[in-house]
């Protein structure tokens, strides 16, 4: 499989990088910083990104058809001519298989073999953390500075133990200006961003317009997955 990738960029003054010394083939030349934004398929997280000149590659299976189970980041880096170095990577992996919402399916899923695709999902974000780490051994000045993973409440520190060391640290939409509710955990190295609560908006008895999503569709997961852009612009603050 061909893969491709979706470039929005352009280059501003402050988010540029100015490559210089010994290393890479291309050193000396300028690029902007890089985003590397992980199934963002609606593209809301890394919006803020785009809008300061950022180079935000976003990869996910309904643009291009691009499956990140195929995804090899060693492949993209070095045969499509990628920046070498990444400025920081975003990552919103399915949570169909691990969300508690769904914990009455756990079993089904567990011995079908749904939970264990899923998790190569997470490993696959893991190891793209991992390549971007190594590759600016030798050129500190353009090491990843931050990644964040993001889920919701669930069952992932359970299924790979080692991810307790870097997370959830968790938020609601409505502490960063979006008046709803959603309890999201995020795991990674990054600046938590400042809150700046509202009051949330009951729309239904259960308190959320999301819980009044019915049906199974893939817009219907596209809308419940839906980064609030409140706190994609406090996120990016705190994550230049």
């Amino acid at each position: 499989m061909t893969l491709a990738v979706l470039f929005k960029s352009m280059v501003t003054g402050n988010d540029i990088q100015t490559i210089t010394g010994t290393g890479p083939e291309n050193l000396g030349t300028v690029i902007p910083k890089t985003i590397l934004s992980l199934f963002d398929y609606s593209g809301e997280w890394s919006q803020p990104y785009i809008d300061a000149g950022y180079n935000v590659i976003q990869i996910d299976k309904q643009i291009e058809g691009i499956d990140i189970n195929d995804f090899c980041v060693a492949y993209i880096a070095e045969e499509i001519g990628l920046p070498p170095f990444v400025h920081g990577i975003i990552a919103a992996p399915p949570c169909t298989h691990f969300t508690t919402a769904c914990n009455r399916l756990w079993k089904d899923k567990d011995a079908d073999g749904r939970t264990d695709t899923d998790l190569n999902l997470v490993r696959k974000v893991l190891a793209t953390v991992d390549y971007y780490q190594d590759t600016a051994e030798d050129v500190k000045e353009f090491a990843l500075k931050w990644w964040v993973l993001e889920n919701p409440v669930g069952r992932l520190n359970t299924l790979l133990p080692y991810l307790k060391e870097f997370g959830p640290r968790y938020f609601h939409p409505y502490e960063f200006g979006d008046p709803y509710t959603k309890k999201t955990g995020l795991w990674g190295e990054f600046a938590f961003p400042e809150k700046n609560p509202v009051e949330p908006i009951r729309t239904c008895a259960q308190g959320s317009w999301l819980q009044k999503l019915g049906g199974k569709s893939q817009a219907t997961k596209n809308a419940r997955s839906k980064t609030p852009p409140g706190f994609a612009q406090a996120f990016f603050e705190a994550n230049r």
